[in-house]
């Protein structure tokens, strides 16, 4: 279980006085109450060369702050998880899958739409390990994208965003000092160990 208290500032033009300690120019500061939740982690070998390791985080945001005499605040649940599989296969075939999900928010102005993606690469050890071929996609189902929207009394504010359209990616990388398995610019790579 945790618990975080944070402030978020957000800047904006020029900001009149309203008697209650904001200065005339300066951040408008949002006063959180104090949120809460739990984070669950996990990482196991499933099968032989076989690996699994995930997070689930949920928890209550809750924030509060006034301008102009006008009251901003928001309560909402959130989700967050993470999930990814690692696979060495027959001779030198490695596989590796992840997921990422982000639950939809309600913001101080209105909404903030959930989010998932998912990407996925395959890789052969080639040439006595001193060579490998890979085949990479970042955001398979072309999904990681911001959508949400801010409504005010006298304005509606409609947004979508993506990070990144989905990409495709074939590398050939080649060992000059020795096999590509003994620590030498194989930074992170599982090999089922």
């Amino acid at each position: 279980m945790f618990t975080t208290v944070t402030e978020q500032k957000l800047s904006s033009g020029s900001q009149p006085s309203t008697g209650k300690g904001l200065p005339p120019e300066g951040p408008l500061t949002w006063l959180p109450k104090i949120p809460g939740g739990v984070e669950f982690s996990a990482d196991q070998e499933l099968f032989n060369n076989m690996q699994l390791s995930g997070s689930l985080n949920i928890f209550q945001s809750d924030r509060e702050g006034e301008y102009q005499d006008q009251i901003y605040s928001s309560s909402t649940g959130r989700v967050t998880g993470r999930l990814r599989v690692r696979y060495q296969f027959l001779d030198g075939w490695n596989l590796q899958s992840y997921l990422n999900y982000r639950s939809a928010q309600q913001t101080t102005q209105g909404r903030r739409d959930g989010s998932f993606f998912m990407g996925s690469g395959i890789s052969k050890d080639l040439l006595n390990r001193r060579a490998s071929i890979s085949l990479n996609v970042r955001d398979l189902f072309n999904s990681r994208q911001y959508e949400g929207e801010i409504i005010n009394p006298n304005s509606y504010t409609n947004s979508n965003y993506q990070w990144s359209t989905r990409s495709f990616r074939l590398n050939f990388r080649y060992n000059f000092g020795g096999a590509s398995g003994d620590g030498r610019g194989d930074r992170g790579a599982y090999r089922g160990r």
